[in-house]
């Protein structure tokens, strides 16, 4: 969504809140959106699963492509990853809050 769809779209929070699939949210410990974003992207979807990356920004793929890669497969395989679940409502220490 674009900031001029939000005057003419319906908010797609509540019909998401209904897809059970599995939902993968990955952040950059430099991301630029503020915390909150984040953190309502893994609440909005009840199967999610949020992974904080270390050393990267937005761009998670092109700054860290190797636990990018990485944490998608074990998350598409159900195996062990190599980066833990993040289940916290602040920012962890260490992870940018752009909304500081």
């Amino acid at each position: 969504m674009t900031g001029a769809d939000l005057a003419t779209v319906d908010d797609p929070r509540p019909a998401l809140r209904e897809v059970h699939v599995p939902v993968l949210v990955l952040r950059g410990q430099y991301d630029y959106k503020a915390w909150p974003v984040t953190r309502e992207y893994r609440d909005t979807f009840p199967n999610s699963t949020m992974v904080l990356v270390p050393d990267a920004g937005h761009a998670v793929a092109a700054d860290r492509p190797d636990l990018y890669s990485a944490t998608v497969v074990t998350f598409l395989t159900d195996g062990p990853s190599a980066l833990p679940r993040y289940d916290g409502v602040e920012a962890p220490p260490g992870f940018a809050d752009a909304a500081r």
